[in-house]
């Protein structure tokens, strides 16, 4: 089992940290060992400066090495995976590169779109936004086969409050919007069967960040939310977005 030098956070349950090192630990030792070794060289380290030193390459070897590990990974996983290691792979390439292969990160941030009125409240039951978001991921990415029959199923027994909700905010969406937000129901009542707890220590954690970023630039935290935060990400995600659009049309997306 590979060895990790990284912290835990006490405020994320050992068992969610135990199983994230054991997925990876399960897909390493399925590639070839020098891809493994390159990948967790990198994995443990901040720059792959760091990490090509620490393997003896020099760096344009290592640039060419790194690639090919990367294609090791994504054939091993999207070809044999099981759903956590692809989730897992998506997930980890989107923090690394800022998107996911095939425009995914595309297509996942209009279900984050569809399903806003319900992210602040899930996140109780998350320790992380990585946590909801690969939740998310799985119950979009997989059995869209069996989501039509899902629907009709919970509005032929769900109570005449519960139809009239979700008929008002998702009767209007795509199916698979509404499915994904009855598969992540689902999962909250699975764990408060388990006597898991809803817990506002991710919300404390996240504005006692913003305020030390806050106090640096000498702003209050909103202003850095409003003019900082908030139009750094809305550029960002802009910019994949009209790549999506390219991609699928050959034009460019109308401003």
């Amino acid at each position: 089992m590979l060895c990790y030098n990284k912290r835990i956070d006490k405020s994320e349950p050992l068992s969610d940290w135990v199983n994230e090192r054991f997925d990876k630990d399960i897909v390493y030792n399925k590639i070839p060992l020098q891809d493994r070794k390159i990948l967790a060289a990198i994995d443990k380290r901040d720059t792959q400066a760091e990490a090509t030193s620490s393997l003896g390459f020099t760096q344009g070897y290592m640039s060419t090495a790194l690639k090919k590990a990367n294609r090791s990974m994504d054939h091993y996983i999207f070809e044999t995976g099981t759903r956590t290691e692809i989730v897992w792979r998506y997930w980890n390439r989107f923090l690394e590169k800022g998107e996911m292969p095939y425009f995914l990160d595309v297509e996942f941030e209009f279900v984050l779109r569809g399903l806003y009125c319900e992210l602040l409240p899930l996140l109780h039951w998350y320790c992380s936004v990585g946590g909801l978001c690969r939740s998310i991921l799985q119950f979009y990415l997989f059995d869209i086969d069996k989501m039509e029959d899902e629907v009709s199923e919970y509005l032929e027994n769900a109570s005449g409050e519960e139809k009239n909700y979700f008929t008002d905010y998702y009767g209007d969406q795509p199916l698979i919007i509404g499915a994904v937000y009855l598969r992540l129901m689902r999962e909250i009542q699975r764990r408060r069967e388990a006597h898991l707890h809803e817990s506002d220590k991710f919300y404390t954690s996240i504005y006692a960040t913003a305020e030390k970023i806050a106090k640096r630039l000498n702003v209050s935290v909103e202003e850095f939310i409003k003019q900082r935060f908030y139009p750094y990400i809305t550029k960002w995600r802009n910019k994949r977005l009209k790549k999506f659009y390219k991609a699928y049309t050959s034009k460019k997306l109308p401003e």
